[in-house]
Order: C-alpha cells, then structure tokens, then sequence
C-alpha cells in the first residue's frame, strides 16, 4: 500500500456510500459494540474489494486510518469523532442515523461561560467515556496480544492520537457564539481553547495508558480553520494546538476548504509532520512554507470530483505534482454517494501514466479473514 516514489493516493469510501450501496448500518451497535463492529469492517472491507479493488478505495475514516498500521484482525473501542466523545461526555445525546456520521443532539455548553466548574470533571466516571474503559479492559484481558486493541482517538496501533482542532472543538460545545466571542473577548474564547487542549491531552492519556499504547504523534483537524483570520491562527489556534503538539510529539494538522489566507500561521505549528490542506489551497505555497520534507496530503476540489469529468481530475493532478516539486505527496479523496467513479479513478490512472503506479493490497487476505 506504500509507493516507493513518495506520492501516493488513496480513497476513502463515506459512510452513506457504504450505506446506500453496500446495504451497511451504521447504528448504535456499530459504535458501541466492537465485535459486531469488527465483523462489519470486515464485511465492508470484502464488499470494497469486490467494489473498487485494483484501485486502492477502503473504509479508512475520511483518512484517519493509516491502514498500513492495521497489519492484523482487531478491535476498535469507542471509533467516534473526538468532539462527539467530549459532547457526549459533557451532556449531549449521541444521534446515530444509521446511513450517516453520527452526531450529537446539542452544544452542551451553550450557556456556559465560567470554566473552573468544568476543570473538576472526572472524565472517566463519563459516559460513554467510562463504557469505552470498560471496553478496553474487557477485550484485552480477552484476547491478550493476539488482537489489537484500539482506544478512542486511536484508529491504528500507529499510536498516532487523533483529535478535533481547539476551533472546531468550542464550535461544536458552544455553537457559532464561540466566533462572536473570539471577536469581542479574545482572552476568554483563549481560555476555552486552551481549556479544550487539556481536556484532549488528558483523554488521550488515560485512553492511551489503558491500551498500553505509546503515542508516537497527533493529528489535529482543525476543520473550522478556513473561517479564521490568520492573526487568529497566529494568536490563537497555533498557542491551544502547541499545548498538544508539545506533548505528543509529530503533528498532521488538517484544515477543510480554501485556506490560503492562513497557510503561514499553519506552518508555524510546533513539530509538523504532515501538511493536510484544504481543496483549492495553493500546493507551491504550501510546499515553499513548509520546505522539501514534510509530507503534503491534498484533497481535489469537492465540486470538480462531484460535477467535473476525468480530465478536469487529471488536470488538477498534474498541476499538483508540478507544485509540490518533488516532496512526499499524498492524494486523497472522500467517495461521496454523488463522486462518479470514473472520476476518483482518474486519480490512480494519471498517477500511472506519470510513472506512479499506486499498489493495492487486500485487506481480506492481509487480516486473513
């Protein structure tokens, strides 16, 4: 699944893909139970190959999932979005349509404007937070060091930590108020997001240490991101994402949408690994920002993948292979329910005319299942 070259590319099928066309449901048993969650991966990975194989298209989690961290058959406890974990935790009901990601029901925090009565909380004596300890406890005491075992914020044994962005975090506990309040008190919106980064820094310790899994790095989406101003960034983003970044180590930090305007606050990011920029973000800035090592993921334009027709998508990766200049490279994409195949396969057919075969492995045969 890696390409010596040092650009690849792969898709990662949405859930309401996987829904509509595979038959698949992706209810409360799917994210509460791991087991039945474990058969169904299964299934969706032997429907996926009979779907999309020899192109390298997976359930990978909108590209959370760094499936060459998953060599063996396992267990994933808790496999929700971090701030859905934290909302639930603080009070909102957790929604599961079953065609659809899941959400949760409220900003819990609306309303709530003093944080000391929030620094007390046990995190661990929350639900679902105290299920999902239960869980882990359970599973490896079961299967001891023959299946491997993932904890919440963890999608691989990569141990590589993923969280929402401080930013879209305050949006989904406060609602858009949080943006009024960054414009007029800068220091309390601060605070909160400083107070997020605890919370999460927090989380993943006690997930990680109950999986006796070592975090090697952190991924931080910081899917609000495009909204801010770069003095934003530079003043507040960069500062909440730091108090992660300082602990764990790598980052790849992720913003959706058009983000040139705050790509040189981005790049400031302590320890940065991987670059995930937003579609129609300037790949040569991104590249001259961050210099010829660090890893570039890029995502085509939703409207071209969706509207447009295989030589607008070869167009686009061409141009992004001239930009990066030659740095490690990554192409993905989210299979959407309204993405024409023969658009996402464009991806790989142009690639291969550039001398840049992308290989394909079974997961099926890889899990031996």
């Amino acid at each position: 699944m890696q390409s010596s070259s040092g650009v690849r590319a792969l898709g990662s099928v949405a859930i309401g893909v996987m829904a509509r066309r595979g038959g698949f449901v992706f209810d409360r048993c799917y994210y509460y139970d791991p087991e039945h969650r474990w058969e169904q991966d299964v299934a969706i990975a032997r429907w996926a190959e009979r779907e999309y194989a020899p192109y390298p298209i997976y359930n990978a989690e909108a590209h959370l999932v760094q499936l060459s961290h998953q060599p063996r058959p396992y267990r994933q406890v808790g496999g929700l979005q971090p701030n859905l974990i934290v909302g639930a935790a603080l009070g909102a009901d957790l929604v599961f349509p079953g065609d659809k990601d899941p959400d949760i029901t409220v900003t819990p925090l609306r309303g709530v404007d003093d944080l000391s009565q929030l620094r007390s909380i046990r995190w661990d004596e929350r639900e679902p937070i105290r299920t999902f300890l239960s869980q882990l406890d359970e599973l490896r005491a079961k299967y001891g060091g023959d299946v491997d075992v993932f904890p919440p914020f963890f999608w691989d044994r990569s141990g590589r930590a993923t969280v929402h962005g401080p930013v879209t975090t305050a949006q989904k506990l406060w609602g858009e108020d949080f943006f009024v309040l960054l414009l007029e008190d800068f220091s309390a919106a601060l605070e909160r997001l400083m107070w997020i980064s605890e919370v999460y820094n927090h989380l993943i310790r006690l997930f990680s240490e109950r999986a006796e899994l070592r975090v090697t790095g952190i991924h931080i989406g910081e899917c609000s991101g495009c909204l801010l101003s770069p003095q934003h960034w530079e003043e507040a983003v960069i500062p909440a994402m730091n108090a992660m970044v300082d602990v764990w180590g790598p980052v790849r930090i992720h913003s959706c949408g058009g983000s040139d305007h705050v790509l040189e606050p981005m790049s400031k990011v302590h320890h940065l690994a991987v670059f995930n920029i937003g579609t129609n973000t300037s790949v040569a800035e991104s590249r001259r920002l961050v210099g010829p090592k660090v890893k570039l993921d890029v995502i085509p334009d939703a409207q071209m993948l969706c509207f447009g027709k295989p030589v607008d998508v070869r167009a686009w990766v061409q141009r992004t292979l001239m930009e990066n200049d030659g740095g490690p490279l990554e192409f993905q994409f989210h299979l959407d329910a309204g993405v024409p195949l023969a658009n996402a396969v464009a991806v790989f057919q142009t690639l291969a005319e550039h001398g840049l075969p992308q290989p394909y492995e079974s997961l099926v045969e890889r899990w031996g299942v």
